[in-house]
């Protein structure tokens, strides 16, 4: 059992995308981390040294790892592929769920909009469902998670939520270095550069977006709040 599943379509998606909200969550909360495929159809880095780069940076945050057999450029929100990680959502049985938002409509050259991303945020939220459902049988019982979360939110979308990562930017730093492979010149400028967007919405020197569907419950502690 874990509090939290990250799910990513690639090695180093979480990382990435809200890996400074991993750092944080990882000092209170038990973390599985669910990554679809090897990156294996990426420019750069050998399957395996992708498979070495997720598995170091699991360990980092003292997560579990369940690193899957998708195809890398072949994710597709199916029945065998919902049953698979709604298999995968009764094993660990997490309390909150976060994976890529299911939709970007941006340039092609845009990272965040890899068909992967948005399918696996199709797939996460459809095999969340059928992982409740009594009726359909699979290796472990039946698992409602309390919220879905999505991390990759759109550029043209707002956030629901900003978390704030400024304690834990260093340690984020390290984090993401562990995919050497992927750091192409300039690109982890541009990740720090996020994250300083990001943390103006709040008034912090560094942030992550997210978006939540449902409605949140506040209250005047939180409205309060200065």
């Amino acid at each position: 059992m874990a509090d939290i599943m990250l799910v990513g379509a690639h090695p180093d998606d979480i990382e990435f995308a809200m890996g400074g909200t991993a750092v944080k969550l990882s000092k209170k909360y038990s973390i599985v981390v669910v990554v679809l495929t090897k990156g294996e159809m990426g420019t750069r880095g050998s399957p395996l040294e992708r498979e070495k780069e997720v598995k170091d940076a699991a360990g980092f945050i003292g997560a579990e790892l369940e690193l899957l057999d998708f195809k890398d450029c072949h994710i597709h929100d199916d029945g065998p592929s919902r049953l698979k990680i709604a298999n995968i959502i009764r094993k660990h049985k997490p309390k909150i769920v976060f994976c890529p938002y299911f939709e970007h409509k941006t340039f092609h050259r845009d990272g965040i909009s890899h068909p992967d991303h948005s399918a696996t945020g199709t797939l996460v939220r459809h095999a969340l469902r059928f992982a409740k459902f009594k009726k359909i049988n699979l290796d472990y019982e039946p698992h409602n998670a309390q919220r879905l979360i999505y991390y990759m939110v759109p550029r043209n979308k707002m956030p629901t939520f900003v978390a704030d990562i400024t304690p834990h930017i260093k340690e984020w730093e390290e984090y993401a270095k562990k995919h050497k492979s992927q750091l192409t010149e300039g690109l982890f400028e541009r990740l720090k550069h996020y994250r300083k967007t990001a943390g103006a919405f709040i008034g912090v020197d560094y942030g992550e977006t997210f978006i939540v569907e449902e409605p949140l419950e506040m209250d005047s502690d939180y409205l309060f709040k200065m």
